[in-house]
C-alpha cells in the first residue's frame, strides 16, 4: 500500500509516495488514496498552489493507470503536475504516460529523496 506525506513548499505542494503501487486492486486503492489526499491539500491550501509535485523517488513498485488518474483533482484546477521518481519507476511511469500520451500533461524528471 501507498503512504502519502504532504507539504506546501512555497507556492508548490509536494506528495511524497512511499510503499507500493502495484498491479490490480493495489493500483486501485493506491490511486485513491493519492486522489483523496491531493483533493484534501487542494482545499486546504486553495489559491496558494501553483503546482503539485508527486514525488515517486520512495516507491517501489508502479503498475496499472493510477498515476494518470489519481492528479485528476489539480487537472480540474488547472494547476500543473510534475512528477519524480528514480530508476525503474521513472521507466514505468514514462512507459505509461508516453503510451497514454499523458506525456504532454504531466511532466517527469528523474530525481527525489532517494
Amino acid at each position: 500500500m501507498i503512504v502519502v506525506d504532504t507539504r506546501l513548499e512555497g507556492a508548490q505542494l509536494w506528495l511524497r509516495l512511499s510503499g507500493e503501487y502495484g498491479h490490480g486492486d493495489e493500483n486501485l486503492y493506491s490511486g485513491r488514496a493519492v486522489q483523496k489526499v491531493l483533493e484534501e491539500a487542494l482545499l486546504r491550501h486553495a489559491g496558494n498552489v501553483s503546482e503539485a509535485v508527486i514525488d515517486y523517488s520512495q516507491v517501489n513498485n508502479i503498475g496499472g493507470d493510477g498515476p494518470i488518474w489519481s492528479v485528476s483533482p489539480a487537472y480540474r484546477q488547472r494547476i500543473p503536475v510534475r512528477c519524480v521518481a528514480l530508476g525503474s519507476t521513472y521507466e514505468s511511469l514514462a512507459e505509461l504516460f508516453r503510451a497514454t500520451n499523458m506525456d504532454r500533461l504531466i511532466q517527469l524528471e528523474m530525481g527525489g529523496d532517494k
